[in-house]
């Protein structure tokens, strides 16, 4: 029950109360009086049982925010609920200098405001009913403010009972916390870390916003250390009033020493920094190259090498260098120690002599003071050897040709010497070539079988050129080495033309070549020899060629057919003769044909052109592949290239990328799909139709 007596029916002249705003009273003496005049008549009208008795209610502050800048403001509200009452006073004291700017009540009442000498604010129900009370004022913080803690702590609800008696309830203590407006704190829990050589040290740093709003810092190292790595996880954060977030910094170098880094939040506001200190352990590396490995000198010529030796630890290092073994009789290093720091790099010489000739090893080892288990070694090799042979014989200059019969000429010079003219050359190489000889052309010309060793320099020479054709015109030449060997300059090129020849007989034509025994790379070829003329006597050469394919051999294409090489030398006319061809390709079905020749040479017609086929060989994987290619639908053909079971696209694009393997190393029936007897493009295409 509330009574609603307006107590300026007891006022003289009574003004009306205040909400809102405060107006400040100039006789607040008068207004109580009337209050308490109310309340003797509402005691009266209670004592006699109007009203029961009321008791002490409890009461709730809040405050909204709890932490503010200078020159902010806070709400505080405060909620209780009360039994019927004669009166409610409600006062909240607020720290020194604040200011009350508004107030407002639930019930409403005229009797609030806010007392800046006591720096109470205050409430007041009159004939107070029973239900839910709610008072809300709003704080001002002065912008002199110091930062810190201020509390509400002398807030009281006091209340007179229905039987006459009263009660008082504190109200608890609230702190409003006052901050600057923007702020931030950088703190590192551990700000001084060891680590290895490129091994991170992490620091947590944690950035908090100490001012009364959120902001935005951004941070960066501001003060880098010269370390390898000083990286933060990030470069900017965004932090309510009051919280904080954390973040990392890492630091790595190779190179030992301490590294101190400063990091930095910053924002328009405000800014703060931490500064942390990284140690880098020390370790030792030693490193050594020689340039040359090896050397030729003369005896006791210095033999003289460069040796790097470089520190590849992380710190500063003396580094001794030693010769460890020698087998040289003398050996001497031009410096010994090194104080190197870390990475850097210096050069000694290494001097190893003998007088006697051989070879020589010599050791040297580079070993760290600071730590002599890092060591390394290197060896040289001295080659001590006589003076090096450089002078090349001198050419032939007077190199004749003589002699000449249907199929050889005789050729005379004399011998020139190991030097020049003096000693004796090692070997000749004659060569004959139906055009003048050249340094141009020799590459080319027919090289001679046979030659003699070279006499000593002044010595008449001979030798006689066989297996001409007559009735030709030849062109010789020589060149003379030594030991080395050091080469000649070429002779002179002097002609001479064979004899015609009275041998006018070829051999008879092979008419009964025949083939058997086919491997995967070879086949085996028989026939009866034919003679010197005709079928008499006894032939000179055989010349065994073949043609892969479906096209017999004919003269037409006999000079494009492949030569064999290995011929056996012919028999007497009627023996039976045997060949056997290899590096064929398996699958393959070759022609074969021969042609006989004497020592005219007279050449015998084509023999006849037997074929034979290859056996298939083995199907064997793609390059790069486990499985071979398979024959899934057992036609014969493996269009399984792939060896995964089936027919697929990867087959026909396998097919395209090893075609020419395929042709030279898988059996050509298996993959020759268009049936031509050859691996093709139209292969490639009758799979993809397949696919």
């Amino acid at each position: 029950m509330y009574l609603n007596i307006d107590t300026r029916i007891l006022k003289k002249g009574g003004k009306k109360g205040i909400t809102g705003k405060m107006k400040r009273k100039k006789s607040n003496n008068k207004r109580w009086l009337c209050t308490a005049l109310t309340a003797i008549i509402v005691i009266s009208i209670f004592s006699v049982g109007i009203v029961p008795v009321s008791a002490a209610p409890m009461v709730e502050r809040s405050i909204d925010p709890d932490t503010v800048s200078p020159d902010g403001a806070v709400n505080v509200t405060i909620e209780f609920t009360a039994d019927a009452n004669i009166f409610l006073d409600l006062g909240d004291v607020v720290p020194p200098g604040w200011d009350v700017i508004g107030w407002s009540a639930e019930p409403a009442t005229d009797n609030m405001g806010f007392n800046t000498t006591t720096n109470r604010v205050y409430f007041t129900w009159v004939l107070a009913g029973a239900g839910s009370y709610k008072a809300e004022y709003k704080l001002h913080v002065p912008d002199t403010a110091d930062p810190g803690e201020y509390k509400l702590d002398k807030g009281k609800l006091s209340g007179a009972t229905l039987g006459g008696g009263g009660w008082t309830v504190d109200i608890e203590v609230d702190t409003i916390e006052v901050k600057p407006p923007y702020g931030v704190d950088l703190t590192v829990d551990d700000s001084t870390r060891t680590t290895d050589a490129d091994v991170n040290a992490t620091y947590p740093i944690t950035v908090e916003n100490t001012g009364a709003n959120e902001d935005t810092y951004d941070l960066s190292v501001t003060v880098p250390s010269g370390a390898d790595l000083e990286v933060l996880s990030e470069d900017s954060v965004t932090i309510p009033a009051g919280e904080s977030e954390e973040v990392e910094l890492n630091v790595a170098s190779f190179l030992a020493g301490d590294y101190v880094t400063t990091v930095e939040a910053s924002s328009v506001h405000a800014s703060d920094d931490v500064t942390v200190t990284t140690t880098v352990r020390a370790f030792y590396g030693v490193d050594l190259e020689v340039t040359p490995e090896e050397r030729t000198v003369e005896p006791d010529e210095d033999a003289v090498y460069t040796l790097t030796v470089t520190n590849s630890g992380n710190a500063d290092d003396t580094i001794d260098l030693s010769i460890i073994s020698n087998e040289a009789n003398f050996g001497e290093l031009s410096e010994d120690t090194f104080s190197l720091s870390a990475g850097a790099s210096d050069t000694a010489d290494l001097t190893v002599r003998d007088s006697a000739v051989g070879i020589y090893d010599t050791t040297v080892r580079a070993t760290s003071q600071n730590d002599p288990t890092e060591w390394v070694i290197k060896t040289v090799t001295t080659n001590v050897t006589e003076e090096e042979d450089t002078t090349p014989p001198a050419a032939v200059t007077n190199l004749a040709a003589s002699d000449p019969t249907s199929s050889s000429i005789k050729l005379t010079w004399t011998a020139p010497g190991d030097d020049g003219d003096t000693g004796t050359a090692t070997t000749y190489d004659i060569r004959y070539s139906t055009s003048t000889i050249t340094e141009a052309n020799w590459a080319t010309a027919t090289e001679c079988t046979g030659e003699p060793a070279p006499q000593e320099a002044g010595s008449s020479e001979t030798f006689t050129v066989t297996g001409l054709a007559a009735d030709t015109t030849y062109y010789f030449a020589i060149k003379t080495a030594d030991e080395v060997p050091n080469e000649s300059p070429i002779s002179n090129s002097p002609g001479g033309t064979t004899l015609v020849s009275e041998d006018t007989t070829a051999p008879a034509a092979i008419t009964d070549l025949a083939t058997s025994n086919p491997t995967s790379g070879t086949i085996d070829l028989a026939w009866t020899a034919p003679g010197d003329d005709g079928n008499t006597g006894t032939a000179t050469t055989y010349d065994i060629r073949y043609l892969a394919g479906t096209t017999p051999i004919t003269d037409a294409n006999w000079a494009t057919a492949t030569q064999c090489t290995g011929v056996p030398a012919p028999q007497v006319a009627g023996s039976s003769e045997t060949f056997t061809v290899t590096g064929l390709s398996p699958d393959t079905t070759y022609y074969f044909a021969i042609k006989t020749a004497d020592e005219v040479p007279n050449e015998s017609p084509l023999s006849n052109d037997p074929s034979g086929t290859t056996e298939k060989g083995e199907v064997i994987p793609l390059p790069g592949y486990v499985n071979p290619p398979t024959d899934p639908d057992e036609d014969g053909l493996y269009e399984d290239l792939n060896g995964n079971g089936g027919l697929d696209f990867d087959d026909v694009v396998q097919f395209f990328n090893y075609l020419e393997w395929i042709e030279a190393n898988e059996p050509i029936s298996c993959f020759d799909f268009n049936g031509n007897g050859r691996i093709d493009f139209d292969d490639i295409v009758q799979l993809f139709n397949e696919v």
